[in-house]
């Protein structure tokens, strides 16, 4: 009997590939959110040190021109946030659309391999009833020749 062969193991290939596509762009889009949270992180921290170092320059003395500095400083690095959450936002959105696609790609490929398991059983079941047939007709032949002799 011929070995098994699964007729649409070109389309199952193409469907891992597609879903391992689908996986790497959402981790893709995962790193790059990760990545826009650690610019917060690390604006928000210059921040926190323009406020240490605006009360040590109040504490000794400095110009109206010094703290305006530090004020349009604040202000620039907390729209810089608000840009980079709106980013995020976005990514949100993409990353949430992502998995919805990377979902229906996993219920095809699991479709499929079940499909493939299916046909596979009724090979090995059909495999065994013929192995089983060949091994009658070898045991028949095989009293016919201790009847014969």
């Amino acid at each position: 009997m011929k070995r098994f062969k699964f007729k649409l193991q070109a389309v199952l290939k193409v469907r891992e590939i597609s879903e391992e596509k689908c996986r790497q762009e959402m981790g893709q889009l995962v790193t790059k959110r990760e990545g826009l949270l650690k610019e917060i992180k690390t604006i928000r921290s210059h921040i926190e040190a323009g406020y240490h170092e605006q009360e040590t320059m109040l504490k000794s003395g400095t110009s109206a021109r010094g703290l305006t500095y530090f004020s349009d400083l604040f202000f620039s690095r907390e729209k810089s946030i608000e840009i980079i959450e709106d980013e995020i936002r976005k990514l949100d959105t993409d990353i949430d659309e992502k998995r919805q696609d990377l979902v229906q790609r996993q219920a095809d490929l699991k479709l499929i391999n079940k499909l493939k398991e299916k046909h596979f059983e009724e090979y090995r079941k059909n495999y065994i009833k013929e192995q089983f047939k060949k091994e009658e007709e070898q045991v028949r032949l095989w009293q016919q020749n201790i009847k014969s002799v």
